[in-house]
């Protein structure tokens, strides 16, 4: 496989690792951007700073405003997983509510949904432990990337 080439599917496995490898550095560059304004970290909040200046002078030199982890944590504070059901007259489904339960992610759950709406996605890993029981963590797009298989005689979409 020439690395890079439009829709040439990897064949290798040293081929996989460079393309989700090239795939994950652009994500996690193109989701730094946006962590950077949720975390206020970005200086260019220029459209206020220049407003601020005009009428105060240098008073706020070096203040920030920033409203992006308000409007953010205001839309996660709203994302609550009540129950889980497998069709729309089903009961709920309590296995899978202890599942939830049993990983903490009546808590952790909220990391996650805050990196989706700051990064655009995030990402639950899901494997068995000792004893074969469904363990998940929520992971950052800044660290997960995943691969999907085109539909049948589709090309992939490498870039």
């Amino acid at each position: 496989m020439t690395v890079g080439r439009i829709g040439v599917r990897p064949e290798s496995p040293l081929d996989w690792i460079t393309y989700l490898e090239g795939k994950l550095n652009a994500q996690a560059s193109n989701s730094q951007r946006y962590l950077d304004y949720y975390d206020s970290e970005n200086k260019n909040l220029a459209f206020a700073q220049a407003k601020f200046s005009e009428i105060f002078g240098g008073m706020f030199t070096g203040w920030r405003d920033n409203f992006c982890p308000l409007i953010v944590d205001s839309i996660s504070e709203r994302l609550r997983v009540q129950g889980f059901r497998m069709g729309p007259e089903e009961p709920a489904d309590t296995d899978a509510t202890e599942i939830w339960q049993r990983n903490f992610l009546d808590a952790d759950s909220n990391a996650g949904h805050i990196d989706a709406l700051v990064q655009g996605s995030s990402y639950v890993t899901v494997w068995g432990d000792s004893e074969d029981q469904p363990v998940m963590v929520p992971e950052s797009a800044q660290e997960v990337v995943s691969s999907t298989s085109p539909a049948p005689g589709a090309s992939w979409p490498l870039r």
